[in-house]
């Protein structure tokens, strides 16, 4: 992402010195495709707090059972669904943010639409408190 930002129109943000400048992420930090563990533990919570050590022992086993026998579920735990990214200039924060539109122009849309076959759509992330994290495996689309 960071040499796809750098080749994208200089914006003038940081001055003409930020326009010669590549484009560099501080951190990356990836959401998966976890919520049926994420809800089992809640649950696993609840009861605990309710002091419910048969449901307890349920849950633990239906998660055990889970995890050791579906190979299906171990991919999905481990499939990426969102990337969050905190870029170190505020010009490579505004290139990310005309990410969509500058992959329509014409110079860019067969190099920079696609990442190992998928489409990328970037926008502003949520405030971190805003996001219910297994929920993220939910596209708006």
């Amino acid at each position: 992402m960071e040499s796809r930002l750098t080749e994208f129109p200089a914006l003038g943000i940081d001055g003409p010195e930020g326009d010669e400048m590549p484009v560099k992420i501080a951190i990356i930090t990836f959401a998966f495709f976890n919520f049926e563990i994420i809800h089992n533990l809640r649950k696993r919570g609840q009861f605990i707090a309710a002091e419910k050590w048969e449901k307890i022992e349920k849950v633990n086993t239906k998660m055990t059972d889970r995890l050791h026998n579906s190979q299906e579920l171990l991919d999905l735990m481990q499939t990426p669904v969102a990337c969050f990214m905190s870029l170190e200039t505020e010009e490579g924060k505004c290139r990310a943010d005309l990410y969509n539109e500058t992959v329509l122009m014409e110079d860019y849309a067969h190099k920079y639409a696609t990442f190992l076959s998928c489409e990328i759509d970037v926008g502003q992330a949520s405030e971190p408190s805003d996001i219910i994290w297994e929920n993220r495996h939910f596209t708006s689309g």
